[in-house]
Order: structure tokens, then sequence, then C-alpha cells
């Protein structure tokens, strides 16, 4: 009997141990009160960028700073992923360079977000950046830099690709002279002219092949794209046989303007000569429509 009430004292000292607890213990593991700790965000960026400005191969010089503090420092890192909060730019106009890190030991840290070139057409727009809840015990002040994405920047650029790559087995002399014709071993370029037949200048004039090039600044108004056989190396052989030319046409941000030619005006007999092989219309300054002849 001794044992029993010994056995049911010790029962009635335990829970009223257990109901003793600090209420505060937020973690189920400790009497310890949970402390978060106050995350403190700010910007030393300018609230103004013009996107005309960027240059792209150098994106860190149109950046915005996002820099985060905290009073003491902690035993872990603090974790704060930086995020679009507001504005009408969307995803194609900025870049976040990772999140916010504050190691342990330290009371500071920063992220960067590059304003991007976009290059299609967009007007003014605004970006608000701050940051989303941190991760394990820190707590982030609301913030938001706010950000004026003015002078926008329209792609004028339209890029040409040119190849002719090629070959056909060539045999002479009953089998005496047996070779492989590359085909770009031949040397074309592509000139540009009016609608009235003016010489504007060549837009892909090198050697190579295939060759590469763009179009920019032209005035509103018609144009042709002519092809010009510059040297033929195999027009002696009196082969004919077809020497097919492939002009590719882009322009960034602008797919529509996505544009494939592919010309068979030629043969390995052609010797030289000048052939239009498409036209294209300006607009705008940079509204380009090409049309295959």
């Amino acid at each position: 009997m001794k044992n029993k009430i010994n056995n049911f004292l010790s029962y009635i000292l335990i829970c009223g141990l257990l109901a003793s607890c600090n209420d505060d213990d937020n973690t189920g593991h400790s009497i310890i009160n949970y402390s978060p700790v106050t995350v403190t965000l700010s910007s030393p960026s300018p609230d103004t960028f013009d996107e005309s400005a960027i240059d792209p191969d150098n994106p860190s010089t149109y950046q915005i700073t996002i820099e985060a503090t905290i009073e003491a420092p902690q035993p872990v890192d603090a974790i704060i992923d930086v995020t679009q909060v507001g504005g009408t730019a969307n995803a194609s106009d900025f870049e976040i360079n990772g999140a916010i890190r504050i190691a342990a030991g330290q009371t500071s840290g920063s992220a960067t977000v590059d304003i991007l070139k976009t290059g299609d057409i967009e007007g003014d727009e605004t970006l608000f950046i701050g940051a989303s809840t941190s991760r394990a015990n820190f707590d982030v002040i609301p913030f938001s830099h706010s950000v004026n994405i003015t002078n926008d920047h329209i792609n004028d650029t339209l890029d040409l690709t040119m190849d002719w790559a090629g070959s056909y087995n060539y045999s002479a002399a009953g089998g005496a002279l047996d070779v492989t014709v590359d085909y770009c071993a031949a040397d074309f370029d592509l000139i540009l002219y009016t609608d009235v037949g003016g010489y504007v200048g060549y837009v892909l004039g090198t050697a190579s092949c295939p060759e590469e090039g763009s179009l920019s600044g032209l005035a509103d108004g018609s144009y042709f794209l002519v092809v010009d056989l510059y040297d033929n190396p195999f027009s002696t052989l009196n082969t004919g046989q077809p020497l097919p030319i492939t002009l590719n046409i882009s322009q960034e941000y602008f797919p529509e303007t996505e544009t494939t030619i592919i010309h068979n005006g030629y043969t390995t007999d052609s010797s030289s000569g000048l052939q239009a092989i498409a036209t294209l219309d300006v607009v705008g300054g940079y509204n380009y429509t090409v049309t295959p002849l």
C-alpha cells in the first residue's frame, strides 16, 4: 500500500512540473524563450535607370544593390531571398544575382539585381525590389526599393548569315582527275541597294564561308539584298552543278522577322554576277520586312 501511495505522489509531482513549463516555449524542446533577430534592408542605388545606356557586356554598371543588416553577430548565417515585390517590369527586364547572405559572426550582407537591356517595345517601366521572409530565426522588416526604367531601348539590328557550304565529286580525263569540289572555295558577298538601284554598301563582304554580319541605322524605305559572286575557282570546269546559297535573317526580340532564303541562281559555271534575292522594307527605323524574290 505504501508503494502505491508513493507512486501516486510521484505522478502528481511530475504533472505539476509539466504544467509549470514556460508558455513562451515555441520549440517544444526548450524552456528558453524564442527571440527572432530583426533584419533591416536598405539600398544605396539610384531610382532611375536609362535602358538605352546599358552596356550588355558590363551589366554591373546598371545594378540595384540591396543591403541587409542585423544589430549583433549571430552564430548562424542569415539568408534573405531577394524578389520582385511589385512594378510593371517582367522577368526579362532584370536578373537577381542570388540571395543576401549575412555570414555567421557578421552583421551585414548584400545582393545585386541587374537591369537588362531587352530590345523589345515596352515603354517606361517600374520595378520594386524587396525580400521574402528569410530562413531560420530572422525577421525581415518590410522593404521595397522602387526603380523607374526609362528611355526604352528597341533593338534595330538585323542579323544576317549567308552560307553556301557543300561539295561534289568531279571526275575528268577518263578518271585521271578525280577531286572533291568544296563550294566554300568560292567567294560570295551580300550588298545593299536602294529600291531604285542606288548602291548603299556591303552587308557581308569577307571571304568567310559562312559570312556573318548585321544591318542597323537604316533610313525608312525599301531596299534590295543583292548577292555578288566575287570569285569562283570552279567556273572553268563546265560541270553546271548547282551552287545554292542560304541566307538566314533574324532580329532579336522580334521573332516574326526571322526569314530563311534559299537561292539557286548560281552554278559552278558562274564566273561573276549580281543577283537580287530579297527586298527589305524599313519602317520606324527598326521594323524590318524581308521578302524573298
